[in-house]
Formats: C-alpha cells, sequence, structure tokens
C-alpha cells in the first residue's frame, strides 16, 4: 500500500449574530424535549440526538438564517454551490462536569458542522485527528464559532473537568 499526503480544509468562521441570538437561544433549548446519554462512547448532561430526525425545532428556525449566511464563505471557498448544500439534521448537546464524547466519525456525512452556543473559559475544545498521521489537532475555536470539519475526520469532545457547561449545536451536512 502507498500512502499519499493530501491537503484537507478544516475551517473556523464566526456566527456573525451570536451575542444578539445567544441567550434566545438557550431559552429555545431549555424549552426543547431532550436527555441525557451515557454509554461507553459518551457522557452528556443534555441532548436532544435522539430526536434528530424530528420536525424542525424552534431553536433551528431562528439559527439556519444566520448559519447559512455564515457558511456561505466557505461553500464559495470549497466551490460548492448553496443549491448543492443540505443540512441533513441536527441536535444540541450540553456538557457539564465530567461530561465528554469519545473519538467517532460521523457516517454519511460530507461535512459536519459545530457552532459554539457556550464555551466558557476552561471547558473542551474539539480535538481531531489528522487523517494521515493521527496527529491530535485541537480546534482553535471561542463561543459563537462554527468549526467546519470533513465528515470522515475522527474528532472527539474531551471531558469536561470544569464546572461550567459547554453548549454545542452540531450539524450533519451533504455536498451533492
Amino acid at each position: 500500500m502507498k500512502k499519499m499526503r493530501i491537503s484537507c480544509p478544516a475551517f473556523v468562521t464566526r456566527l456573525s449574530n451570536h451575542n444578539e441570538i445567544k441567550d434566545d437561544l438557550l431559552d429555545l433549548i431549555e424549552k426543547q424535549p431532550a436527555s441525557p446519554t451515557q454509554n461507553e462512547f459518551e457522557k452528556v448532561t443534555r441532548s436532544d440526538y435522539i430526536n434528530h430526525i424530528a420536525p424542525i425545532r424552534p431553536y433551528f428556525k431562528l439559527l439556519k438564517p444566520y448559519l447559512i449566511k455564515d457558511l456561505r464563505p466557505i461553500l464559495d471557498d470549497l466551490e460548492v454551490h448553496p443549491e448543492d448544500f443540505e443540512i441533513q439534521n441536527y441536535w444540541f448537546q450540553q456538557y457539564h462536569k465530567t461530561d465528554l464524547y469519545a473519538w467517532h466519525r460521523h457516517s454519511h456525512t460530507s461535512w459536519i458542522i459545530i457552532y459554539y452556543l457556550e464555551l466558557p473559559e476552561g471547558t473542551p475544545q474539539t480535538q481531531f485527528k489528522d487523517l494521515y498521521d493521527n496527529t491530535i489537532l485541537t480546534a482553535s475555536v471561542t463561543e459563537g464559532d462554527i468549526l467546519v470539519l470533513p465528515g470522515m475526520i475522527k474528532h472527539c469532545s474531551p471531558i469536561n473537568d470544569s464546572d461550567k457547561r459547554k453548549t454545542v449545536i452540531a450539524f450533519n451536512s451533504t455536498i451533492y
């Protein structure tokens, strides 16, 4: 087997209206039916992932126009027409002290999108592995940022050792 190195980007951009809609998003998430998840791969205090194929949820209705607008430069960079891009599903996750999500990939996904709705100082940033040599990289993100990774990239949310809550909204997307 011959292994070749190719470049594949990951992107970080900012949700332009984060400060204006953060509290409203958190209020809508608080009202959203959710449950904890705990198994060998994850411990998340609160998530609506189990319902990720359900009808459009109120927090997504609020977020979607801003998200699509702020993803546009990334789609342009990838030479993808907006009509060839689709968000397949989405969910929120709230990580409290000792919560984590182990190394995983998203199946049937072109691009993973993670919006950091709450990322207080001391809460963990997403880590991901370089496909060529498995080097572990840490996303340089702050609250309000959007991380976009190829779907085949292994990534994780390390253990939250902080007493502060981390909230993300994650999306699977497809490019046709």
